[in-house]
């Protein structure tokens, strides 16, 4: 008997669904969820704490802090968390005449969220790596006044756990690369 109920509650819960969305929320089948960046914007310095007269300096990674806030339905009988298993920073030149190259993807690890949860957490959009591979791959100029401006669309994918139901949200933040020492 129980093994039928907690069927019919599966079966139940698919029914409420809604469908994904893209955008800066999605709604699952227990809860609705929202992302918001802390900024909309980053200025990320290439090489931090660099001298132009002594070199120096360290790449390091910068984060734009996010908060996703996940919403219970009331009419949801059992609600579920959320794993978010993959998150991905896709970069698009701001400017399509701007002589900034094209940038590949970066990915950072996910996170798990419970209903009625507001989560706040760091995602890397300027890795140190990143940096690292514009001054030695794209021939970024340190102490110059090269400026990079990218949107920084932030894909969140994942699966409502106790529904198998899959997602994917975006939420977009501008980012500015350039050696901040200079300017």
């Amino acid at each position: 008997m129980g093994k039928i109920f907690v069927l019919f509650v599966v079966l139940f819960l698919g029914l409420l669904g809604c469908g994904n969305s893209t955008g800066s929320s999605t709604d699952l089948n227990t809860v609705y969820l929202a992302v918001s960046p802390s900024s909309s914007r980053l200025e990320a310095d290439v090489l931090t704490g660099n001298s132009c007269t002594n070199g120096g300096g360290t790449y390091t990674t910068e984060s734009i802090p996010i908060t996703i806030t996940s919403t219970a339905y009331s009419t949801a009988l059992v609600k579920s968390p959320v794993t978010i298993n993959n998150i991905k920073v896709s970069y698009s030149k701001y400017n399509t005449n701007s002589t900034a190259p094209t940038l590949l993807d970066q990915y950072d690890t996910g996170l798990t969220i419970n209903p009625d949860e507001v989560k706040t957490f760091n995602v890397n959009v300027a890795t140190d790596k990143l940096k690292l591979d514009l001054v030695q791959t794209y021939n970024f100029n340190l102490c110059s006044l090269d400026y990079w401006e990218y949107y920084a669309t932030i894909t969140f994918s994942g699966v409502e756990d106790y529904t198998k139901k899959s997602f994917s949200f975006s939420t977009i933040v501008k980012v500015a690369f350039a050696d901040r020492n200079n300017l």
